[in-house]
């Protein structure tokens, strides 16, 4: 029940196309923190937060690897196929666990001044 409601509230909060950005940014920190904590806690010795008890890293490249060495399809396979055809290379950035940091990141203030000197070497 808890789930549905924060699914309806996300979704409220997404109709509006000048505020998805920041409530992208704002669910899938929240998603990466929890799914991380998770992890931690799972490695330091809880294998119930492992999900399935056995230790699987969480590296998205392994939902396609894995199966591939093991000869053997899976659900996560087909999902994880089926997203990244759908959204190309915008997978990591808005379906990864990685994608919020990565969107916390780049959202930083930067200037914008050219780099003097750029891959010249200072004499010492």
């Amino acid at each position: 029940m808890i789930i549905a409601l924060y699914g309806a509230f996300v979704a409220f909060k997404m109709q509006d196309p000048l505020n998805v950005p920041r409530w992208r940014k704002v669910t899938w920190t929240i998603f990466s923190v929890i799914f991380f904590t998770q992890l931690i806690i799972g490695l330091s010795g809880f294998e119930k937060f492992l999900m399935s008890g056995k230790l699987h890293l969480p590296i998205p490249m392994m939902i396609l690897g894995g199966p591939i060495y093991r000869g053997q399809l899976s659900v996560m396979t087909i999902l994880f196929v089926s997203t990244v055809i759908l959204t190309g290379p915008a997978w990591c950035s808005h379906l990864c666990y990685f994608g919020a940091f990565d969107n916390i990141a780049a959202s930083g203030k930067t200037s914008k001044e050219i780099l003097r000197h750029k891959g010249q070497l200072k004499p010492q």
